[in-house]
């Protein structure tokens, strides 16, 4: 995240500008309705099902897409999923808020008590109100990013392949929208969100090896930082490994 506010910074100068906040983008008078982000998410998502479900039926797959769909109807049934999203994402982002100031109450008390000066810690999606827009622009830009990496792979035959997670692309590629946001506009948002969701399916790579040896070859931890810290663990455990070997 500090990553992305760096990339952000590049874009500082386009951040002064007016309207170059992910917030306050300049819209059309009949787009005004996507400045709501549970309204832009929704379409946005049901747009991204909908392309799933007719490339899979065009492709010969509509018995997986109907499996899928349950009792609903297969061509309601993206529709559904992508309001789904939409209110799971806004329940998420609501009760964020509620959280954080319900909890920081209770724990400057304790900590004035027990652990003087401490700040409360919490999870990534603590910042996603404070830009709500730069997480559905870094959740985009974070799984293209992906994408890209994975199309990476393939071009210089990657033994290889690494799918992008669109779980941890909301996660890690919507907290880096904002903080690229904060510096940089929606250009650093979508500009940072795209550097990291490259990093989210290329790096698993250097730790690949590691998940081999333990027997779970089809897994992998897309976190960048677990990656970075867990490879240079495997790979001084090995150098240790061959000094008594």
């Amino acid at each position: 995240y500090t990553f992305a506010g760096w990339i952000g910074k590049l874009f500082k100068g386009s951040k002064e500008k007016a309207g170059s906040d992910s917030q306050d983008v300049n819209l059309p008078e009949f787009l005004k309705l996507f400045r709501n982000f549970v309204f832009s998410v929704a379409v946005f998502m049901s747009v991204l099902f909908y392309v799933a479900a007719i490339a899979c039926v065009v492709n010969g797959q509509l018995p997986l897409v109907q499996e899928m769909s349950g009792n609903d109807i297969w061509f309601i049934w993206p529709l559904l999923q992508g309001l789904q999203f939409a209110a799971g994402m806004s329940v998420l982002i609501y009760g964020v808020r509620q959280f954080i100031a319900e909890i920081t109450t209770a724990f400057v008390g304790i900590s004035e008590k027990y652990i003087p000066d401490a700040k409360p810690a919490v999870d990534c999606p603590a910042v996603f109100p404070f830009a709500p827009n730069a997480v559905l622009i870094g959740f985009v830009g974070s799984l293209l990013g992906g994408f890209f990496g994975m199309w990476l792979m393939m071009v210089f035959n990657s033994p290889v392949i690494l799918i992008p997670a669109a779980g941890i692309c909301f996660f890690s590629g919507g907290t880096s929208g904002v903080f690229g946001n904060a510096y940089g506009g929606w250009r650093g948002a979508a500009v940072a969100s795209f550097i990291v969701g490259i990093a989210l399916v290329i790096l698993p790579l250097m730790l690949y090896p590691a998940f081999a040896n333990l027997g779970i070859a089809d897994a992998s931890f897309p976190n960048v930082d677990y990656n970075i810290v867990g490879s240079f663990i495997y790979h001084v455990i090995n150098f240790i490994k061959g000094l008594f070997v």
